[in-house]
Formats: C-alpha cells, structure tokens, sequence
C-alpha cells in the first residue's frame, strides 16, 4: 500500500520532426501496438509562443475525447494531484468548458481567429493572470495520508486560536434546523483532523492525501473542508470536492 502520494512524471518530447504536427498526427503516433498510452498529452504549437502570458496548450486524453485548451498549471494540478476516477472526470469538463474545436458552424464570414477568441478562458486562466502567479512548494516534512470514513472532511492548518476552532467544530457540528433537519449533531458524519503535523499545509498538499480507508491507492474524499488562519487569526474555511 502506498504511504505518500503517487508519483506522477511528465515526458517532453522535443524533436523537430514533430513541429507542425496535429493532434490526429499525435494520436495515431501512440495508437500502435505495444504503446504505452499516457493518460494527458500536451501540445505545445505555435498559439502557445505566440501568448506568453497564458502559454495556452493544446491537450487531449490518451487517444480518445475532444481536444481542449488547458494552462500548464492547471494541467500539472490536475494530473499530478488528482487521482483515477476523478482525474479523467475533472479532464472531461475541461473538453466542455475549453474546446479547441467549436462545436458550431461558423459563419459564411467568420474566420478561425474569431470564433477562437470566442473560446471560454483556458482553464487556470485567473491563476496565471496573477502577478507573480502562485508557486507550488512541496511539502517541507512527510505528512501522513487522510484517510475519510464518512461524508466530509475537517481538517485544521492553523493552531494560532484554540477557542476559533472550538468555535468552528460547534457550527459544523450543529449548525441548527435551518433546513429542517431533525440531526442535532453532526459529528458522527464529519472526520475531523487536528493534527498539528499539518500546520500551514496548503490545500494542494492536502488534496495528494486524501484516500479512502480501504483502499490508500484511491482518492475519494465527498468534500474536504480547510480551516485555516487569514490575518486575523480568526479561521475560514476552503473546500474542495471530488467530482
């Protein structure tokens, strides 16, 4: 069983032979017998050095699926975090929210350029618009894996305010009969983690630990919950669930 996140490589190809080369191109490259077929490529062509500042790429899963724009961050999160089933989930609402190919006929005078400056945002699109755009930083010790046996997941990274933390586990807890549910404790359906191991985590780091308790292979968090510590030292919460 493994006890750290699953490593993840990426393999570069840079040969001029392929320059110019299609996505139909690409995939009847790896659709040979006895290839090993990765589970994202990435194209880097010419729109990709002609915008520097989103350095949009063209992608496409395995040999199957719709080509779609991503941003390299996006890609590296989303393939290096995330894991099978909801890797290949999150990259198949990229084909819908990001479409190299418009699934509409163009206009009598409509030109590629057009309908392509149409095109949604490539996805990650806000996080490379920042100025600097955020870095991610492994991890400065080994932190243990999160394993979840029911619905949702607390975890706490700050330990700066005690009495905000108990504060918070009373409002998740019971958070009241506003929607007219008799459940007057919550606490049997959340996993609550306070452990001060994971002090100033990040939620890309949280995100690489999740696994289920029977299988530490599969991520399959519902929904993760952070409880971190902004300025005022008055914890907020970021959540992320799985698709």
């Amino acid at each position: 069983m493994p006890r750290e996140p699953i490593p993840r490589r990426l393999i570069v190809v840079d040969d001029r032979a392929w320059q110019g080369a299609t996505p139909a191109e690409v995939r009847k490259a790896l659709d040979g017998d006895g290839t090993w077929i990765p589970d994202l490529v990435l194209l880097a062509n010419d729109r990709t050095t002609a915008n520097p500042h989103l350095r949009p790429l063209l992608a496409f899963r395995g040999t199957d699926g719709n080509t779609f724009r991503i941003t390299p961050r996006q890609a590296a999160l989303t393939y290096l975090v995330l894991h099978r089933p909801y890797q290949e989930t999150t990259l198949e609402h990229f084909e819908e929210e990001a479409p190299a190919e418009p699934d509409w006929e163009p206009e009598e005078d409509e030109t590629a350029e057009d309908w392509e400056d149409d095109l949604p945002d490539p996805v990650g699109t806000y996080l490379e618009s920042l100025n600097p755009p955020p870095r991610y930083e492994p991890p400065t010790r080994a932190l243990p894996l999160l394993t979840q046996e029911n619905f949702g997941l607390l975890v706490r990274t700050d330990f700066t305010d005690d009495a905000a933390w108990t504060s918070l586990l009373d409002s998740v807890h019971r958070p009241g009969r506003v929607y007219g549910d008799p459940i007057e404790d919550f606490g049997d359906d959340i996993d609550t983690v306070d452990d001060p191991t994971f002090e100033g985590s990040s939620p890309e780091h949280l995100m690489a630990l999740v696994r289920d308790s029977q299988d530490p292979g599969q991520m399959t968090a519902d929904i993760v919950v952070i409880a971190d510590g902004p300025p005022c030292a008055i914890p907020t919460i970021a959540s992320w669930s799985c698709p």
